[in-house]
Order: C-alpha cells, then structure tokens, then sequence
C-alpha cells in the first residue's frame, strides 16, 4: 500500500510540475505576445502620424549641406523592448509610382503594369501576377490594386517574416496606395521616367531631371515656370507630379531569437502628415 501511495504521489507531483512548466511558458509566451503589440501599437501611433514632419527633418538636413532633390523618401530606425527587436522603416507613399494609375493610362492595364513592375521593382524571386480587381477594372480612376497580393504570389513562400521581408525590399519605388500624383521632390529620377516617359517628349523629359536638382528649387510651380513649357506640356506635367504628400507607410518587423512578425500600416492621408490624431486606414500583417 506505501508502495502503490509512493507511485501515485509520485505520478501526481510530475503532473503537476510539468502542468506548472507548461503554465510558466505559456505565461512567458503571453507576456512577450503583449509586449510585441504593445510595442507595434505604441509604433504606429508615435511614428505614422509624424511621418511627414520626420522626412521634412531630413529634408532640411540635406538642404543644410548645399544638396537639391531628390529629398529623402524614407526614414528608418530601430529599438529594443525586452528582448523584442523593432526595426522601422517610414516611407512616403506618394514619391512612388502608384499601380493603380499606371493601370489606366492606356489601353492595357496588365501589361502596363508588368512593364512598370519590370523597371522598378527589385522582385528577387518574387513571382509577378498582376491581377486587378475585376468589377473596377473598366471605371477610370478606379481603385484596382488594393493589396500586394494582387501583384505578387506569395504562397511559393512558406514563412510569413520571409513574404515581408521580400516584399518591404521589392516596392521602395511601387505602391497600391497615394493619390497618383509623384512628389517630384523626393521620387527618384527612374521613378519619374516611368511616369512620365510616354507623356511628354524625352528632351523635356531630361531638361525636366537636369533642372530639378538644382539647390534653389522652390516647388513644382517653379521648377515647371523655369522650363518654360509649351501649355500642354505643363498641363501634363502638373497633372502626373505634385510637391507634396498625402500618404504614408510604415514597415514594422519585430524579431526575437526564435521567429519574427511583421506588420505594413497606412494612414489616412489627406494632409500633411494627418497630425498626431489621424488612424491607421490599412493594415497588413504576416
């Protein structure tokens, strides 16, 4: 009977020590799954609404040392909590040609688009599969691409982190969001040759490129003036560029020592920055 009571008490103890083992890890797992969305949280409500105010910072920075535009697109940075390891990357939507506009400049939307995603877009294995929303194809204007899954497969790609760590390197220069006008004081020169390519002639094109590095640069209004366009021109040319923003982004990937998350938000737009009140209107995670 001592013997059979010595089992039993035995088995019960293992039981419990392994049941306490199982809660100790299952507390440590929730304390860091707190910690990680507190961290994204406290990220997007600091840094989104500042986005535009942090890029102007940079701006200045780069005017102070005697350079012209392009100002800088995106800003980056970094910071530990607890072991969790945030990097952030914040981006102006607008200084990247927009899909859903290159979509209905012409006839051929798709393939306008492939061409696009060709020239700018640093796939690395990513598979194109361009496919726009099918009810909204045919409306000017419309909204087409809402997501990147409409642009690339990811499911060749078992690992979520994998998918966005891809996908973060492949669009510096493409974006589903913006309002489809090119802030000409940040895109990049290859950036504003895809816009612009088949719009105005190439000698324009150049002398438009050529002239807007110059450190003096007001805004479109007088980079344009300058140029001394023909009428047409210049309406096509305020039609396709802009000297301002209205969207923003932020990549958020969060690491430990075991596995990483990422989380891709956007914010309202509509202004400068949006302000210390403005939400997020789209996110992503993986």
């Amino acid at each position: 009977m001592v013997l059979v009571l010595l089992v039993v008490a035995a088995l019960s103890l293992a039981g419990v020590a392994r049941r306490s083992l199982e809660s100790a890890e299952e507390a440590a797992t929730a304390q860091e799954d707190l910690q990680r969305r507190w961290g994204v949280l406290s990220a997007l409500r600091l840094y989104l609404p500042s986005a535009e105010a942090l890029l102007e910072a940079e701006a200045k920075k780069q005017a102070a040392m005697g350079q012209g535009w392009p100002f800088p697109a995106s800003v980056s940075g970094e910071f530990v909590l607890n072991g969790l390891h945030f990097s952030l990357v914040l981006a102006d939507e607008d200084a990247k040609v927009n899909l859903n506009a290159i979509f209905h400049q012409g006839s051929d939307g798709i393939s306008q688009v492939a061409t696009a995603l060709d020239q700018l877009a640093a796939t690395d294995g990513l598979a194109v599969q361009v496919r726009p929303m099918s009810e909204d194809s045919t409306k000017s204007g419309a909204k087409v691409f809402r997501s990147w899954g409409q642009i690339f497969d990811l499911t060749p790609y078992v690992s979520p982190a994998e998918s966005a760590s891809r996908l973060r390197d492949a669009t510096h220069e493409i974006t589903c969001w913006g309002s489809g006008r090119l802030n000409i004081c940040r895109a990049s020169d290859q950036a504003i040759r895809a816009v612009c390519q088949n719009k105005i002639n190439p000698d324009v094109l150049d002398k438009l490129l050529s002239l807007r590095r110059d450190k003096e640069m007001k805004g479109l209004d007088d980079l344009l003036t300058r140029m001394a366009l023909r009428i047409e021109d210049r309406a096509v040319l305020e039609r396709l560029l802009s000297d301002r923003s209205t969207r923003h982004s932020i990549w958020i990937e969060v690491r430990n020592a075991r596995r990483s998350w990422a989380v891709l938000a956007l914010d309202r737009g509509g202004g400068s920055g949006g302000g210390q009140n403005s939400a997020v209107q789209e996110m992503f995670t993986w």
